[in-house]
């Protein structure tokens, strides 16, 4: 992703993967973590798609150039919800 901005009122939208188990009360931290690169130059947004079941199994979906760790991320999980905000680590 290129130009995602957060004043701008961007959202990322990961609902078609991950609403039915953040509806069966999973948390969005079980379910999406965005990562910096260890070189400050991006950050990768990473999903469990089944949360806590099976234990911990992230896998990329997507990078986001010029995030940075402490950032605050935009992700939406269900569409009846508000986005939740996520920080870079």
């Amino acid at each position: 992703m290129l130009d995602y901005n957060l004043a701008e009122g961007d959202a990322i939208d990961l609902s078609p993967v991950l609403e039915a188990v953040f509806r069966q009360g999973q948390q969005a931290a079980d379910l999406v973590q965005i990562k910096a690169d260890a070189g400050g130059q991006f950050a990768t947004v990473q999903v469990d798609a089944d949360g806590t079941a099976n234990g911990s199994h992230f896998v990329v979906l997507a990078q986001l150039n010029a995030a940075h760790a402490g950032d605050v991320i935009n992700v939406m999980l269900d569409h009846a919800q508000q986005a939740q905000q996520l920080h870079v680590t």
